[in-house]
């Protein structure tokens, strides 16, 4: 009889705990899922270690960008801007562009990443390099060397992520050209 008392009570204890609060946290890819508004964006580019230009640009009614992930690990972005009402801080003279994306990401064991970039304020074209000819009257020839893509903040209701794509000029001149983003994104 003491057997099956003690039998008894190992069960209330396993039924006990069983029965406690899960933990209903959602994962960091299931954050992640959904339509992201831009906020901000910072970009920074370099030619060979040294910044050509250092800017950031807030959402207006003139520049928007968003950036849509899906479960079945696509995304699309896209984004609009006018150097019109940024003062034409990009580019001489003045533009009004548009941009989108789509690609496929991967988010596993904290790894995030993306096989094209996003579109935002910012056109490659505007970082002052993509469309030089080094005053050699030769369009430059461009060859993506590395990209890194990094969430540095995910929440319910914030996204910020980092890119960092690095080229190499092999024509007319060698040189080695970054572009950092940071994006930051609400809902």
């Amino acid at each position: 009889m003491k057997a099956i008392y003690c039998l008894a009570i190992a069960l209330f204890i396993c039924l006990l705990y069983s029965c406690g609060k899960s933990n209903s946290t959602p994962s960091q890819q299931s954050l992640l899922l959904g339509k992201w508004i831009l906020q901000q964006e910072h970009m920074v580019a370099s030619v060979n270690g040294v910044t050509q230009t250092d800017t950031t640009i807030n959402a207006s009614a003139a520049n928007r960008g968003d950036v849509n992930f899906g479960k079945s690990g696509t995304f699309t972005s896209s984004g609009y801007y006018n150097t019109l009402t940024t003062g034409g801080i990009l580019s001489a003279p003045p533009e009004v562009a548009s941009d989108s994306t789509s690609g496929v990401y991967s988010f596993a064991s904290n790894q995030f990443s993306m096989n094209v970039p996003i579109a935002g304020f910012i056109i490659l074209g505007g970082a002052g390099f993509a469309t030089s000819t080094n005053g050699s009257g030769t369009p430059p020839v461009y060859s993506l060397a590395s990209h890194a893509v990094k969430i540095s903040q995910l929440s319910q209701s914030v996204l910020t992520l980092q890119t960092d794509y690095l080229y190499s000029e092999t024509s007319p001149a060698a040189g080695t050209y970054e572009i950092a983003t940071v994006f930051n994104f609400t809902r």
